[in-house]
This record gives C-alpha cells, sequence and structure tokens, in this order.
C-alpha cells in the first residue's frame, strides 16, 4: 500500500494477530478450532458500537426537543410525541444493553423492557408533578408514550441482536 507521498505504508498489526496468530500457546480454549468471530462476540469496539448510536440518538432527541419547545411541536404534531418516545426508548434501551451486557437474548429482552418501562413511568410520573400534560386525554396519552418507549426498546433489543452485540440463540446461555 503506497502512502501520497510515495512512502510505503505498513500498518501494524493488530493485538489478536500479534498474540495470538504469532504465539500458538495462547490462543484461547485450544481444544476448540480458533476462530476470530469468537473474539468479536467479547470485542469491546463491538459493545462501544451500541454506545456510539445510542449516543447518537440522545443527540437527535435533544435537538428535536428543543426544536419542539421553541415551536410547540408537542401541541400541534399528534405524532410528535410518540415518535419522541420512541426514540428515546430505542435509545435507552441500547445504552441499557450497553451498560449491563446481557449474555442471552432472553435475559437482555426482558432485562431491557423492564428497565425502559420503569424509566418511562418515572418519567411520566415527573411530567405529572410537574404539571405538563393537558388534563384532557392524560391517560391515554400516558399509555401511548409507554408503549412508544416499550416499542423502541424491542427495536433495540433487535438491532442489538442483528448487530451481534448480544450472543445468537443458544439453550445453553439462555439458561432453559
Amino acid at each position: 500500500m503506497f502512502c501520497p507521498l510515495g512512502q510505503i505504508c505498513r500498518h501494524p498489526p493488530s493485538f489478536y494477530t500479534r498474540v495470538y496468530q504469532n504465539n500458538p500457546k495462547k490462543i484461547p480454549d485450544t481444544n476448540r478450532e480458533f476462530s476470530y468471530s469468537k473474539l468479536w462476540y467479547n470485542s469491546p469496539m463491538r459493545k462501544s458500537s451500541l454506545l456510539y448510536t445510542a449516543f447518537g440518538i440522545i443527540v437527535v432527541v435533544g435537538v428535536l426537543h428543543h426544536i419542539a419547545v421553541a415551536f410547540y411541536l408537542y401541541w400541534t404534531i399528534w405524532w410528535f410525541d410518540i415518535m419522541m418516545h420512541f426514540l428515546a426508548g430505542f435509545a435507552g434501551g441500547l445504552v441499557m444493553m450497553w451498560f449491563f451486557s446481557p449474555t442471552s437474548i432472553f435475559r437482555a429482552v426482558g432485562f431491557i423492557l423492564v428497565s425502559v418501562l420503569i424509566i418511562g413511568v418515572v418519567w411520566e410520573t415527573w411530567e405529572y408533578l410537574a404539571d405538563l400534560v393537558q388534563p384532557i386525554n392524560y391517560w391515554q396519552d400516558t399509555i401511548y408514550d409507554l408503549v412508544s418507549d416499550m416499542v423502541g426498546a424491542a427495536l433495540s433489543c433487535l438491532y442489538a441482536y442483528i448487530s451481534g452485540a448480544i450472543p445468537k440463540f443458544s439453550l445453553k446461555s439462555s439458561g432453559v
């Protein structure tokens, strides 16, 4: 590979190349065949990609919230609040998954849904106590908000499963 300056560029080998390919004695679990895909499941980069995605969504939610407050979008567009709760549930699910890193899909879905539901209930309670809600259709709005949070959390589990942040389905890892 040539640099624009005409010099040959050589990138240093990765940690796994230096340690495992050059020293076969250090290959983890020598009874099995070595593969990079097993290392990728426990890779810090794979786990941090969830956090980067969640951070990006949180920034979008923050910007949209400030725009919505400035232009009264929560009160003029009926679906705007639902969309914001969906995005917040999705980002919250990714943050919870990154922070606690569940070991199976069943534990991930259960833990993420329960934790996002608790956060949603606390948020709705705060909205009520801060007198930010309209008394007309309050319960209907609360149910829509909590369902939107849960749908966002469920899709964050699906996203993490598809991206490989949660190990694929296995009866041994699920505790069944």
